[in-house]
Parts: structure tokens; C-alpha cells; sequence
């Protein structure tokens, strides 16, 4: 494969990688072993680092699968401003689900939402209050995972990645209007961390950072994962150490003696001397603590030959998890090997991961992993350049006449929708149908109101679907928070004033007034009478956008839409107002693409 292809062969593991609730770690979920049963599957460690990659890579800040993610985050906060998973793990300590409070998931999350929101957003700054609250910390002013506060509990992996939150806000906030007093104790926190961390009697023999050192036992067991630990600590601190010059010497000889190892492994590290398979999170962090410590090896030596190919080789993927996979889209892009993913081939690699979820979920299963890798990467190509799959017509063809813009927004606080099937149904039935080759459908998903503007005005659709929650007086987007945020039909029926929409269709409950109040703006307009059962809403949908797709007139579509529920035994509420003899698909080319 080349390195685009592989890119997107990574890209659509770390899809079908990705949980129902949006959190990562399908492929490493051994949780029962790890920490007896519990709620929550997967890892927002992780997963923060899966959604920065995902984001970079498809070129834009909201894709739906970081938009999921970030969905599931938010629930994942408690009142006090911590985050953490739901854990359940039916011991006397914790004998209920509840939220832990967790240091580090907590610095995790203000990585994301710093990343997607600013460091001015309330996510960001309660929680960076939480962790700087001495209520939260051990006597020496450190902090623990969760449970108990004690200073023999506290490990540098931890430490390291509030160091990195803490310093990040210090350095950046200080340059805007911001909290003084948390920059100045993000600052304080900051020399804490990195106190401990440089403490001899928290560093191996060997120089080496590990997880615990509570006892022998403990120790010898963590030092089989000593590299990984390592490099992950010093990519964390790396940057504050910089500016605040504290402790550049021992990350120099760290890079120095880990650039040997690189070297005998002819271009990557491994997780530890015990562990040999490559690891691409281990070595990406060399790599960039590398770069900051302006010590990368040269782009012409024989070892960074051997990193490009091992960072290339499908055998390097099947040896990893989701981290690695993350790893391996990041340092493709610093290395200027690849470029950002269409929003086309984005939604098309969604549809491909969508129809492979039950064979990659049996594979890890099964312990069948590598396999699966190894097989799909020799299959991959064909399916991304649209020689098999029900999906995979016309990646490269050019626009043509009818643009669908349908718009998907389910806020944190209503109730959880199936939009992507819904989005899924509409695309079955315009590639089925007769004149498919005119009609091209774009996807917004988890939309806020400047989304809706943007998308608007960038892609000039004539048809706009929006699925989601509504009330009589108007349709619910997201606010900054993943919350709801009401956008009322008189302001959206402005909007939409003189920019070419001929029909609008509010697949939500009780829309039927909003749908009059457009009819100012826009041609003919779908609407509700009631509450909208979602099975019917999925049958509408497929009878509405056949008839459509077949050349037929919006109100012979609308018929047929009715009939599909009717059918099905299901309550029909659809309501249709403005013009029903409007046909709207001549024949060109049909695609689809996402924002």
C-alpha cells in the first residue's frame, strides 16, 4: 500500500475500533483481567489520543467519531469538575456504578476539550480546579489515580500527564484574558510534578521511569513495560521541562541512550528490553521528545530508513492497539508522508468500518486479531477504491445538480437517537434508486449553529434533512458544552432566506408549526403533527428518498414515505406543506460525502 492508503487502512481500524458510546479500546479490552468487571469498556487515555489523530488527519475539528467521543466525555464528568469512568466493580469499595473522580482521565479530558474548546471553556477550567484543589491532593500536594489520597500511591505515569495539562494552561492561557490564580497555580503544580518525577528514588537504576514502586514485586513487573512507561513520561513533560528549564539534562541522556536503542532495532524501540515487538506509541514519543530536544535523527541515516518502513508495514499495525494505530496517522503527518482525508472518503471509510463491526468484533474476541489485520490490509485498497462493497461507486466523480445536506444533532441531554442509521437508510435508498447519478448527499453530525451556517453557506444544498430532537417552537442543536441549544423556527427560516433550499425536511417531533413558519424561505417544507416514533422515522426516510431518487415529485415521494410507515404498523405524524410537485433529481452521478 502507499502511505495514503495505509493512513486510511489505520484510520478505519481505529473506526471499527471505537465503542457504541464513542470511548476506544475495543482491541485492548482485557478489562475483566485487568480490573475485574466494570461499567465502562475501552479507555479515555486512549481514546483522547485516538480523536486528536482522527481530527487531524480528516481536516476538520468535529468528525463524527470524535463528536461521539466527545459526547460520551461529557457524561463522564462529575459535579466537582473531575472526569472518569463509570466503574462498577462489585467489591466492597465500590459496590454501586458510580463515576470515579480520575486524576489522570481528568488531565486527559482538558487535553481534549483545551484541543476542541480553548482553554476558556467551563470543562477545562473546573476541571483543571478540581485537580488543583489541595482537598484533591496527597499531603505532599501530588495526585493519585483515584480512591484513597495517599503519597505511596502515587505514580509518575500520573503525574506526568497533569504536568503536561497543568503546563499546557500555564503557557498558552497566560497570553489571553484567563484566571490568574489558576495560572498561577497550574504553575506551582507544574514544579510539583516535576519534583517528584525527577526524584532519584522514583528512577530505576537504569535511568527509567515506572508505573509503581510500592514494593519488589511490583517494581520487576512494571519494568517489562519500562520503555513504554519512559517515553510516555518524558513526551508528557518534555515541553514544560523546556521552558522552565528543569530537568533538560535527564531527558537529554534519556533520548540519548533510547537513540541506541533505536539504532539496533534498526529504526524503532520496543516496549521494553524483556517486551521486543515494536511499539509505535513508544517510539512516536521518543520521536517527539526527540524534536523538542532538537535531537531527531537524520531524515538520510539508515535507522530512520528502517522507522519509515517499519511505520509502513501491516505486520507493525497487527502487533499494535488503538494507541499505536493513533501513533502511526500522527507521525505519518509530522513526516509529511500523507494528507488530510477527504470529507467524502471519510464518510465512505464509515460506511466500510459500519459494515465490518461483527467480523473485527469477533476477531478480538477471539484473540484473532492479527489476523483480521493481516487479511483486510491485503483487501483494503480494493474496498477504498470502490472496487467491492455496496458502497464504494464514484469516489472521484464530480458534483452534480441535487445536493442533500442532512444535518444530525443528538445533545448530550435528550435522549440517544440512532442518527447514523438513519443517515445510513437515506444513502441505501438514493444508491438504489433510478437516478442516483444526480444526487450528492453531505453529512453534518453532532451540529452546532455555526456548523449549520458553514455548511450552508459552503455547500449550497437544495435539500436540507435534519434529524434530531425539535419542539413545537424549533429544532435542537448542540451548544459548546455538547448541550442543547435551541434554534427557533423564525430565526432558521431567515436563514435560510435567498440561499437556494427548495425543501426542508424535519424528521423530529412536532415540527409542523416550524414547517408553516419556512414555508417564507423555502419551497415546500416535511414536518410532524406529534411525537415521532424513531422506528417510523427510519420508514419515512426510505420511502420518501426512493420515490426521490426515482424522479418522482415531492408529493408522490411524501406518499410513498407515509405508506412505508403506514405499512409497517406504525403511527403516522408526517405532515407536508408548499409545493408537492416539485421533482427534483435529474440524472447525473450520485456520492457522498461528510462534514
Amino acid at each position: 500500500m502507499d502511505s495514503q492508503t495505509y493512513a486510511a487502512f489505520a484510520y478505519w481500524l481505529l473506526l471499527l475500533d471505537q465503542h457504541e458510546n464513542g470511548v476506544w479500546g475495543r482491541s485492548i479490552d482485557n478489562s475483566d483481567l485487568l480490573y475485574g468487571l466494570k461499567h465502562d469498556l475501552g479507555s479515555i487515555s486512549v481514546s483522547v489520543n485516538c480523536a486528536l489523530a482522527i481530527s487531524a488527519y480528516v481536516g476538520r475539528s468535529n468528525p463524527f467519531s470524535v463528536g461521539r467521543f466527545r459526547d460520551y466525555l461529557a457524561t463522564r464528568r462529575r459535579a466537582n469538575g473531575a472526569f472518569g469512568m463509570m466503574r462498577s466493580l462489585g467489591s466492597a469499595d465500590y459496590p454501586e456504578a458510580e463515576i470515579l473522580a480520575h486524576s489522570r482521565h481528568t488531565a486527559g479530558a482538558i487535553n481534549f476539550f483545551s484541543h476542541f474548546d480553548g482553554h476558556g471553556h467551563p470543562f477545562v477550567t473546573e476541571a483543571l480546579g478540581f485537580l488543583l484543589n489541595e482537598e484533591n491532593q496527597t499531603e505532599k500536594g501530588l495526585w493519585v489515580d483515584f480512591g484513597e489520597r495517599l503519597d505511596e500511591r502515587v505514580d509518575p505515569v500520573t503525574i506526568a500527564a497533569i504536568v503536561e495539562c497543568c503546563n499546557s494552561y500555564a503557557s498558552r492561557a497566560a497570553s489571553g484574558p484567563s484566571n490568574c490564580d489558576l495560572i498561577q497555580n497550574a504553575e506551582a503544580a507544574v514544579l510539583r510534578g516535576l519534583g517528584y518525577i525527577f526524584n532519584e528514588s522514583y528512577i530505576t537504576d537504569e535511568g527509567m521511569w515506572v508505573y509503581r514502586f510500592r514494593n519488589k514485586d511490583e517494581l520487576d513487573r512494571n519494568k517489562k513495560n519500562a520503555y513504554r512507561y519512559t517515553m510516555g513520561i518524558a513526551s508528557s513533560i518534555v515541553p514544560a521541562c523546556i521552558r522552565l528549564q528543569n530537568g533538560v539534562s535527564h531527558l537529554e541522556r534519556l533520548q540519548s541512550m533510547m537513540h541506541s536503542v533505536f539504532k539496533s532495532y534498526n529504526g524503532f524501540l520496543p516496549i521494553s528490553e524483556f517486551y521486543r515487538e515494536p511499539s509505535v506509541s513508544t517510539t512516536a514519543n521518543w520521536m517527539y521528545l526527540s524534536e523538542h530536544l532538537e535531537k531527531c535523527p537524520s531524515i538520510a541515516s539508515a535507522e530512520f530508513s528502517g522507522y519509515k518502513s517499519m511505520l509502513l508495514d501491516p505486520e507493525t499495525l497487527s502487533r499494535n492497539t488503538a494507541s499505536g494505530w493513533a501513533a502511526v496517522i500522527s507521525q505519518l503527518s509530522s513526516m509529511s508522508l500523507i494528507e488530510p482525508i477527504s470529507a467524502l472518503e471519510d464518510d465512505h471509510l464509515n460506511v466500510l468500518a459500519k459494515n465490518l463491526q461483527q467480523p473485527y468484533a469477533n476477531a478480538v474476541k477471539n484473540g484473532d486479531l492479527r489476523e483480521f489485520i493481516l487479511k483486510y490490509s491485503n483487501e483494503f485498497a480494493l474496498m477504498r477504491n470502490g472496487d467491492s462493497g455496496p458502497y464504494s461507486q464514484g469516489l472521484d466523480r464530480p458534483k452534480r445538480s441535487t445536493k442533500i445536506l442532512f444535518l444530525a444533532a443528538n445533545p448530550r441531554d435528550t435522549a440517544p437517537l440512532d442518527l447514523e442509521d438513519e443517515f445510513r437508510t437515506l444513502l441505501i435508498q438514493l444508491q438504489s434508486s433510478l437516478n442516483r447519478d444526480s444526487i450528492e448527499v453531505v453529512a453534518g453530525h453532532a451540529v452546532q449553529p455555526d456548523d449549520l451556517v458553514r455548511l450552508v453557506r459552503r455547500e449550497a444544498p437544495n435539500v436540507i434533512h435534519f434529524s434530531g430532537h425539535a419542539d413545537p417552537s424549533g429544532i435542537a442543536l448542540r451548544d459548546g458544552a455538547g448541550g442543547t441549544k435551541l434554534v427557533e423556527s423564525d430565526a432558521l427560516a431567515a436563514f435560510l432566506a435567498g440561499r437556494g433550499v427548495k425543501l426542508v425536511v424535519l424528521n423530529a417531533c412536532f415540527t409542523g408549526d416550524q414547517a408553516l413558519h419556512l414555508l417564507r424561505s423555502v419551497s415546500t417544507v416535511v414536518g410532524t403533527t406529534n411525537e415521532l416514533d424513531d422506528e417510523a422515522a427510519l420508514k419515512f426516510t426510505a420511502g420518501f428518498y426512493l420515490a426521490i431518487g426515482d424522479g418522482r415529485s415531492i408529493g408522490e415521494a411524501f406518499r410513498d414515505g407515509r405508506d412505508n410507515v403506514s405499512l409497517s404498523g406504525l403511527e403516522d405524524v408526517f405532515h407536508l406543506v408548499g409545493d408537492e410537485g416539485l421533482i427534483l433529481a435529474p440524472s447525473s452521478d450520485f456520492r457522498s460525502s461528510g462534514a
